[in-house]
Order: C-alpha cells, then sequence, then structure tokens
C-alpha cells in the first residue's frame, strides 16, 4: 500500500493511487463469521474512539485478532497506514475533525470495511461520503455484538436512513488587502467565543500586523495569534499572518495545522492570500472562505480552487468594499458562490451558506 504521505499527495495532484486488494485473510475472516464465528481472531481491526470504556467492551467483543485502538482521527490515520487493516469503526464523535473527508479516501484507498457508530446526532459525514462510512446506532449501555456483525459484513448498515445533522464548516479562511482591516474586524467581531479556527491573511506592510492584532484582540471575542509554524488549530482562535518573509499555509493529515513556508512572492506578495488559499483545498469539504477588499488578483485563483473542491466561498460585494478589486476578479472567475456585504459575511461563513436569492441579487448588482 502507498503511505500515507504518498496518498495525499497524489490525492492534491489528481494523481490515480493503486488500491489495496482485499486480502485473502479478511475473505477468511468474514467467511468464518458468517458461517457462525463469533469472534474472529485473525482481523486487523482499528477501533477509533474517544471513550475509553466503550473500546473497551468492543475490544473484549471483537477477539484477539491484532486491534490498533486510537483516540482521535489523527491518529487512526498512522494506524490504518501501518496495520492495513480489514476493518475501521471510528466514534461519531470524530467525524466533526476535519480530515473526515480525506479519511474516507484512505479508507476506499486500502479497501477496509468502515463505519461511523453512536450517537446519530454526533454523525457528521457528508452526504456524499455515507456509503464509505456508513452510520450505526450504538449506544453506551448496547452490546458490541450487533456492531461487529455490521462491521464483519454480516449486516449491512442502514445508511439510507441516516441524516446527517446539519453543520458548519470546520475551517475559516480569510484573505484581505487594501481596506480589509476594517472588514476583518467587522466579521470576527461577529465570531463567537467558540468559533471555528480562522487563518487570515491581510496584506500589510511589515511592522504594522501587530497593531492589527491588537486593535482585534480588543474587540473580538476569539483569541487572535500570530500564526506561528507547526501551530494546531483550535476552536476560538483567529490565526493571523505575520512573517513577511514566510507564506501562511495549512499543512498536515487528519488535523491540519499552520506552517509557514519560506517562497518568493505570490502574485507580488508575501504572505499571499492565494498560497493560503490553495493549500486549503485537501480540506475543501469543510472550509468556508472569504475574499474582502483589495487592489490585485490575489486570492481570486485560490478562491476559485476551493469553490471547484467543494468549499463554501465568498466573494466581499462592491458597495461595501474599498476598493473592489480582489473580490472582482473572483467573482468574474466564478470562484464565488455568495457575493456578500461585509455586515453578511460572518454569519454565511459560520454557517457555511448564504440566503441564495440575496446572493445571486448580489452577484448581479456586483457586476
Amino acid at each position: 500500500m502507498a503511505n500515507v504521505d504518498d496518498f495525499l499527495t497524489a490525492r492534491r495532484e489528481g494523481c490515480p493511487v493503486r488500491l489495496r486488494p482485499e486480502s485473502e485473510q479478511s475473505k477468511t475472516v468474514f467467511t468464518a463469521l458468517h458461517n457462525g464465528a463469533s469472534r474472529s481472531p485473525s482481523a486487523r481491526l482499528v477501533l477509533a474512539d474517544p471513550h475509553l470504556g466503550r473500546r473497551a467492551r468492543i475490544r473484549l467483543a471483537a477477539g484477539a485478532g491484532a486491534i490498533r485502538e486510537v483516540a482521535d482521527l489523527s491518529q487512526a490515520f498512522s494506524a490504518v497506514e501501518e496495520l492495513e487493516p480489514d476493518a475501521i469503526a471510528i466514534a461519531a464523535e470524530l467525524t466533526g475533525d476535519s480530515g473526515i473527508a480525506m479519511f474516507a479516501d484512505l479508507v476506499e484507498m486500502v479497501r477496509a470495511r468502515a463505519l461511523v457508530y453512536g450517537d446519530v446526532a454526533l454523525y457528521r459525514v457528508p452526504t456524499g461520503l455515507a456509503r464509505r462510512l456508513p452510520f450505526v446506532p450504538f449506544e453506551d449501555t448496547a452490546s458490541p455484538h450487533e456492531l461487529l456483525a455490521y462491521l464483519y459484513g454480516l449486516k449491512r448498515p442502514p445508511w439510507r436512513a441516516v441524516t446527517p445533522a446539519p453543520r458548519g464548516p470546520e475551517l475559516l479562511l480569510i484573505g484581505a488587502s487594501t481596506g480589509g482591516i476594517a472588514a476583518i474586524e467587522t466579521i470576527v467581531s461577529a465570531f463567537p467565543s467558540d468559533c471555528p479556527p480562522t487563518l487570515v491573511v491581510q496584506h500589510i506592510r511589515p511592522g504594522f500586523i501587530e497593531s492589527t492584532i491588537a486593535r482585534l484582540e480588543r474587540t473580538c471575542r476569539p483569541r487572535i495569534l500570530l500564526a506561528s509554524d507547526g501551530q494546531p488549530l483550535s476552536r476560538g482562535c483567529v490565526y493571523v499572518a505575520a512573517d513577511p518573509e514566510r507564506h501562511l499555509v495549512l499543512a498536515g493529515f487528519g488535523k491540519p495545522r499552520c506552517k509557514l513556508v519560506a517562497q518568493p512572492p505570490r502574485n507580488g506578495h508575501r504572505p499571499s492570500v492565494d498560497s493560503l488559499f490553495h493549500s486549503a483545498t485537501p480540506y475543501a469539504s469543510v472550509v468556508a472562505a472569504a475574499l474582502l477588499t483589495g487592489m490585485g488578483a490575489d486570492g481570486a485563483a485560490g478562491l476559485k480552487a476551493l469553490r471547484d473542491a467543494g468549499a463554501f466561498t465568498i466573494a466581499q460585494d462592491r458597495a461595501t468594499s474599498v476598493v473592489w478589486g480582489m473580490p472582482r476578479v473572483a467573482t468574474e472567475i466564478g470562484a464565488a458562490l455568495a457575493v456578500l456585504p461585509v455586515d453578511r459575511i460572518a454569519e454565511a461563513l459560520l454557517a457555511g451558506r448564504a440566503d441564495q436569492a440575496a446572493a445571486t441579487a448580489l452577484r448581479r448588482k456586483g457586476r
């Protein structure tokens, strides 16, 4: 099997990835279970669940096969790579992770049987991925044997009966230039204290970003932080690009993190909005991004790449932009799903959608 890094690189570049054929061991395991065996001593199982007690009950019912227990989705990526499991079980709590779409692709690559179990209210798998990660109800006091019957193919998971609960995006991105500081303040000051992690690139002369952050800290409920290399992302935090020598991008599988890369200016800027937006395309299914007021075209191509990859994308409208340059280009190339006034962007980012009639009207007006 290709390792996870090869898989992610191939996925980003649109290259085919060789799938692992279903092993003879897997076929033997599933046949034995179908013929009445209550346990599978040879099955390879990855069990991802933050609750230790629930993992223990499932492990005992599963038997003495090779079982890798992990507590979060990031660890599950490594476990799947190392074990090449026959079956994968994921607790519903973990499906809100920003890496769930990429994990579904990895499941398909290794051709393991997989399901999500637990409380349906916590099931956050996007509808288009429900076949790869179907849901099975499982209460804390329930017997694990029926769950294992689904997992090992004795019963078909009732994925068609499950409608994932509505959810907002797990990751927000904002890019701006001329006039952007006031626009960013308008948006971020409307965020709750537990907003999704938000990354911001604002074109600004060196030495002025610190005062911008201090201004935002006075008026906003989330924490405002200087983005640093390798920094993990947390809810309730806004990460602002502040290094004029390096671009702020997203990196890592499972849970993305901040990465600062020393590369030449892009579109005449460093940090560049396009660099951030393009780096987020692997996570697009859980991303909402906004391109705000500014001169030039930085961010427009990246916003288009995000929209094409499945993200919810916004351009600021002409009326509320100081300079309608970057958002205008984004609108002209079809990068924005919605064109909105600045005072409506926060709500739309958090919801991952905008009123379609109003957005359409604003598109026409903006053009």
